[in-house]
């Protein structure tokens, strides 16, 4: 319930703001008080000390195995299409110390027809302003009114907590992200609604009800700050081969849509450390979770060729996917 509330909720509407510049000049002309910041400063993506600190959870396994699993078979080509979403925020103007953000999300399917990329329906290319409105005084919120901001504060902050600009910008980082998952949402459930060939999805499958449960989608995550697995199992995640993947575990996160998922090794990892070319796998839950593990493990090794250089995270990226960040860069 809590999924398809989160889904129906109202956002506000993307203002026709093309570049961080734009925004800082309208910024500029219409909030009184306002410092400049540096444009050259990184984005907010690229800031230390916002991440989530790594843990272990626990996950149920249910597939009748305790050992890693060759998989079995020739990789096969099956994906149709593939999905994927990039962001950037920056702070764009001070007022009276409080940060405002500029963030904008962009999301895309590109689909595989005779063996090239194409674009599949409209990308998603969405701008936005966040701030703590509860922090910023009444010019302020009048200047804004009639601008798409959203709101970052929460109701459990404190008059101070809410002014400090690390915690403005790390609830703004936040909120934007969201923002690029929900654009990434609605483009798989576009495709959940109207095609029946396989989509890769990058990043999991799980915020969205319809699809996490249609059998179209597969995520596949390449980050491991969170690895889901008992003691035995992370043991076997670490010592996976080439072609091996560790037994189904079902994932049940709060207030998400559970799936059946597993690690699956790309590549050798001679040379490099334990997680190299380790991938998590999603799916929608199923009773034969063995033989499906096994049949999407062989879609999902089939997309090692080409290798996603020079993107750094090439050892657990298909191509096509860093293709759907290389087209969203070139309209942004």
């Amino acid at each position: 319930m809590a999924v398809e509330q989160r889904q129906r909720a109202t956002y506000p509407p993307s203002i026709p703001v093309a570049t961080f510049h734009d925004a800082v000049r309208i910024l500029a002309h219409r909030v009184p008080g306002v410092t400049a910041v540096n444009s050259t400063a990184p984005t907010l993506e690229r800031l230390e000390g916002v991440h989530e600190a790594p843990r272990v959870i626990d996950a149920q396994v249910v597939e009748n195995a305790t050992l890693a699993r060759s998989v079995p078979g020739p990789p096969t080509p099956a994906f149709g299409a593939f999905l994927d979403g990039i962001q950037q925020s920056r702070v764009v103007h001070l007022t009276r110390g409080v940060p405002i953000v500029w963030g904008r999300v962009s999301a895309v399917i590109r689909r595989r027809v005779n063996r090239r990329l194409t674009t599949w329906e409209h990308p998603i290319d969405e701008s936005r302003f966040y701030a703590p409105l509860s922090a910023l005084d009444a010019d302020t919120h009048r200047a804004l009114a009639d601008l798409a901001v959203v709101d970052t504060s929460r109701p459990d902050d404190d008059g101070v907590l809410s002014r400090h600009p690390m915690h403005v910008v790390e609830q703004a980082l936040h909120a934007v992200q969201r923002d690029r998952e929900r654009a990434e949402r609605t483009l798989a459930e576009r495709w959940c609604g109207a095609m029946r060939e396989p989509l890769l999805v990058d990043g999991s499958i799980s915020g969205s009800d319809i699809v996490a449960t249609h059998g179209c989608a597969v995520g596949v995550v390449k980050s491991h700050r969170q690895l889901y697995a008992t003691a035995a199992v992370i043991e076997l995640i670490l010592g996976l081969a080439s072609g091996e993947r560790t037994p189904v575990v079902r994932i049940a996160p709060r207030n998400r849509t559970p799936v059946h998922s597993w690690y699956l090794r790309l590549r050798d990892p001679v040379a490099h450390d334990a997680l190299w070319g380790i991938v998590r796998v999603e799916v929608a839950e199923t009773d034969d979770a063995a033989a499906r593990a096994d049949e999407v493990s062989r879609w999902v090794l089939a997309e090692r060729a080409p290798l996603a250089l020079p993107d750094s995270r090439w050892d657990r990226m298909a191509y096509p996917v860093r293709e759907c960040e290389e087209f969203l860069r070139a309209i942004s």
